[in-house]
């Protein structure tokens, strides 16, 4: 650990890294050795021989793969390639995935570990749409209906999400272009073609519905808190301005009502 330590802190002042992201390789290395005891995962499992190396991957991964419905359709050859795809990774805490706007390169199966996946539909103003992605989940959908369409370019699709590691995480990976060979060689049968197209088109549907009930909530919201602020105006006007006895607080009352038909969709004033 001292010696891989020396070379990491050599060839980081030889490259006159920034102190800050010094610090990030620092925390990154101290956490991989804590996890694996400076032992190659990676290279130890692909040493093995291919038929043991597949049912290690398979007791790791597949699991995890199976909770994605295209991959509920293959038959077993193929799940043992994906297994065998798959390829080990740790994220420390405040390592990004992926960034809103960027290219979606991998998917993530989550073993262990919490991030935040966050949308800001490119920074709009007021909206924001967030959720966890936590042990067992995955992330990176938008990858499979890009592999699907195998007349599509090789441009990968952007993400419209950022995805965060809010503590340390242990994951597998699945390459943009491991993904796609498989699927190239996926023959389903036309019951599954529909199935998997319905399923991916309904995602795409739902997902977009959640954004915009998202958005129709913000906006009543901001709505009412304005309609209570200007009621609360009209109260306060009345106070300082009635005369002596209680004649305007049935005014008031009517006011403060008006406000409030504005906002119910069933009215006639509802814009």
């Amino acid at each position: 650990m001292r010696l891989k330590g020396q070379e990491i802190e050599q060839w980081m002042g030889f490259r006159k890294l920034s102190n800050n992201l010094q610090q990030k390789v620092r925390k990154y290395r101290q956490y991989v050795w804590r996890e694996t005891k400076g032992v190659d995962v990676e290279k130890l499992v692909k040493n093995l021989p291919k038929d043991l190396r597949n049912r290690v991957k398979s007791e790791l991964g597949l699991e995890l793969l199976l909770k994605v419905p295209l991959f509920q359709n293959m038959n077993e050859p193929l799940l043992n390639e994906l297994c065998d795809l798959l390829k080990p990774m740790l994220y420390t805490e405040d390592s990004y995935f992926v960034r809103e706007g960027h290219p979606v390169d991998e998917m993530l199966f989550v073993m262990q570990g919490k991030l935040s996946s966050v949308a800001t539909d490119g920074g709009r103003a007021r909206f924001y749409n967030a959720y966890y992605v936590r042990d067992g989940d995955y992330f990176g959908e938008v990858l499979i209906s890009w592999a699907l369409n195998l007349q599509s370019s090789n441009d990968l699709p952007f993400s419209t999400r950022t995805v965060r590691a809010l503590t340390e995480v242990e994951a597998f990976v699945l390459t943009a272009a491991d993904l796609k060979f498989v699927v190239s060689q996926f023959r389903p049968t036309r019951n599954q073609q529909e199935y998997l197209y319905s399923y991916y088109t309904g995602w795409r549907r739902s997902s977009a519905a959640r954004l915009i009930q998202h958005a129709w909530r913000g906006y009543k919201k901001k709505m009412l808190e304005e309609t209570l602020l200007r009621a609360e105006d009209i109260m306060l006007q009345d106070e300082w301005f009635k005369p002596s006895g209680n004649s305007s607080g049935l005014h008031t009352s009517t006011s403060v009502e008006s406000l409030f038909w504005d906002l119910d969709p069933h009215s006639s004033n509802f814009a």
